[in-house]
């Protein structure tokens, strides 16, 4: 239980197997150490916390791109839930994502118009959680999807 979830490595081998089973990329696995750094994210919210909602697309929420392309590698993104909007608003203003103007073309794929800028928090963008529990498969390659479920019915996938 931590917010940088459950990494690759400290699975079991069935968990692992499991894993490795969702990675559904139109590039196939090349070798084992492209899964350095995989990692199962579950991220449970319930009514009266306050989170940051990152403009942009929806895999904003769990990674954000260092580099373009199929080979570029991913960062983790840091959850912000916190009891106040203050204290999310400060906590998501001390978190720096690690983008670059260098994949601003990946970004702009969900966004034509999107805009670095709109990465630094802003207080309305602080908002209310829901009851919802996520679950993300996160691969460090640009090249494999990002799948996510949700309680709420919600699904998603990406990849460069």
């Amino acid at each position: 239980m931590s917010s940088s979830g459950l990494p690759l490595e400290k699975m079991s081998l069935a968990q692992q197997q499991g894993f490795i089973s969702r990675l559904r990329s139109p590039e196939p696995l090349e070798s084992l150490e492209e899964l350095a750094g995989a990692t199962l994210r579950v991220k449970y919210t319930e009514p009266g916390w306050f989170t940051w909602q990152i403009p942009g697309p929806y895999y904003l929420e769990w990674i954000v791109p260092l580099e373009p392309g199929p080979q570029g590698r991913r960062a983790l993104v840091s959850p912000i839930q916190e009891r106040t909007r203050d204290a999310a608003l400060q906590a998501a203003r001390r978190l720096s994502l690690p983008v670059s103007e260098a994949v601003l073309p990946v970004l702009r794929r969900s966004d034509p118009q999107f805009e670095l800028a709109r990465l630094v928090p802003q207080p309305d963008q602080i908002v209310p959680t829901e009851m919802d529990l996520k679950i993300a498969y996160v691969f460090p390659l640009n090249k494999h999807r990002v799948w996510q479920y949700s309680t709420r019915g919600e699904w998603g996938q990406t990849t460069w």
